[in-house]
């Protein structure tokens, strides 16, 4: 028969157990610039390397400059022509001045002075438009505005960018300081009540985790307030009061959705019921008829003018005039270079305006069959959550699994739902977005 048999007794004490909760969580930095460009145009070169460090004015792409260049030099050529006009004005009055008395009268002279302050007026506005053009021609430059790590370019060369659009071509960050932003769900704060019921979870985890919560529903306000100033838009835009509308669309309604194809067909063939293509080829048109005018007053002209008298008089008039434009060549010759300038100029602007609508059409159409594919998945992965929602239902009616876990896969069934009620929204604005670009307009129906 054995001895006894040493039994150990252990004491239970209560002690406070630390509870931990890992949150999710993103490094935020101190500060983002995006890089935008202030005028449009064609990328040149990408001028920096992605994920390098860069100083605030440091060179990071280049736009083609020839457009500006021929801008910048039409502005210079159209000074030039008002300072000639300045001048032809400024011997007239002198001339005048000293005439006044000898043949020439006061009402002779005033208008002289008036022609004389007016073109002081056009040379001043085009020394404006010189400095206008020489911005434009430095903004086809675009450095960093601070010191920061770059990012990989949002577009490559040959991208048809424009003047401060909404996406940028590249994010610059300061990393110094750097801060930790994390954000908790109602379900966690679920969770930690449930713990703290069963005893695991302390009266502190339980506030923080309330406190989350009324942050997530501090949120709110700011969707309430972006679907109220669409509404007042939309009130704008109709010119009716916004007071029915409100109530109107506060009850909701399902999502435009296109149910057709993008039926661009050619986009070359569509361009021409843009009404920017429309214009600049009009403006070209113009200028070129300016040369030809500009060139034609650098030569003699000749008028027949005559007169004819009252009934009776028995007396009439008539007689050729012939212009000799030798003492105004030199404004004419500037003139003649201003208008040239401008003609390239315009042409410039035809072709950029054309290549704006082949990078919109392209683009446009791009977006609509990526937010198509996209569509898709999250319906096929809407419909996977609501088969796991439906199996979590059953477990936990059968008692095999806990609250937390159908909070969970309601949840994400939600978020997902989210997700696709935002890709049909994308979706239906690309489809808009490419009737646009491609001139269709109202014409399309979805």
């Amino acid at each position: 028969m054995s001895g006894p048999v040493n039994v150990g007794v252990i004491t239970a004490e209560t002690q406070n157990v630390p509870f931990t909760v890992t949150l999710p969580a993103r490094a935020v930095a101190f500060q983002d610039a995006k890089i935008r460009p202030t005028v449009e145009g064609i990328v040149e070169s990408v001028d920096y390397e992605p994920g390098a460090r860069v100083s605030a004015g440091d060179l990071m792409f280049t736009l083609r400059k020839d457009r500006y260049a021929a801008a910048a030099a039409a502005a210079r050529a159209e000074t030039a022509g008002a300072q000639g006009a300045v001048d032809s004005a400024q011997k007239t009055v002198d001339r005048y001045r000293e005439l006044v008395g000898s043949g020439v009268t006061q009402a002779d002279l005033d208008p002289a002075e008036a022609a004389l302050l007016q073109a002081k007026a056009t040379l001043s506005s085009a020394n404006s438009a010189v400095t206008v053009a020489d911005l434009d021609l430095t903004g086809t430059e675009i450095c960093s505005p601070i010191d920061g790590i770059s990012s990989v370019a949002a577009i490559s060369v040959g991208a048809v960018v424009t003047a401060n659009q909404t996406d940028a071509l590249a994010t610059v960050t300061r990393l110094d300081p750097i801060y930790i932003d994390m954000t908790e769900s109602s379900a966690r704060m679920l969770r930690v009540r449930a713990q703290e019921n069963a005893g695991a979870a302390s009266e502190l985890d339980r506030v923080q985790a309330q406190a989350l919560l009324e942050e997530a529903r501090a949120s709110l306000p700011a969707l309430e307030t972006g679907f109220e100033n669409a509404v007042y838009g939309i009130a704008t835009l109709l010119a009716e009061p916004a007071g029915p509308l409100m109530a109107d669309l506060r009850k909701g309604a399902p999502q435009p959705y296109p149910k057709g194809g993008s039926a661009a067909g050619v986009p070359a063939d569509l361009f021409r019921n843009r009404s920017d293509v429309r214009a600049s080829e009009r403006k070209l048109a113009a200028a070129v008829a300016n040369v030809g005018i500009a060139e034609a007053d650098l030569y003699p002209s000749v008028s027949l003018t005559g007169t004819v008298t009252a009934a009776g008089n028995g007396s009439w008039g008539f007689g050729p005039s012939l212009s000799l434009p030798v003492a105004s060549q030199s404004r004419l010759r500037a003139s003649r270079a201003q208008a040239i300038s401008q003609a390239k100029q315009a042409e410039l602007d035809w072709r950029a305006q054309i290549l704006n609508a082949v990078e919109d059409t392209q683009s446009a159409q791009s977006a609509y069959r990526r937010n198509q594919r996209a569509l898709a998945t999250f319906r096929s992965t809407s419909a996977s959550y609501a088969r796991a929602l439906e199996l979590s239902r059953a477990t936990y009616s059968a008692g095999t699994t806990d609250l937390l876990n159908l909070l969970d896969a309601e949840m994400s069934r939600s978020t997902v739902r989210l997700s696709v009620a935002g890709d049909a929204q994308n979706l239906t604005n690309s489809w808009i977005n490419l009737q646009v670009s491609t001139g269709r307009g109202w014409a399309a129906t979805p």
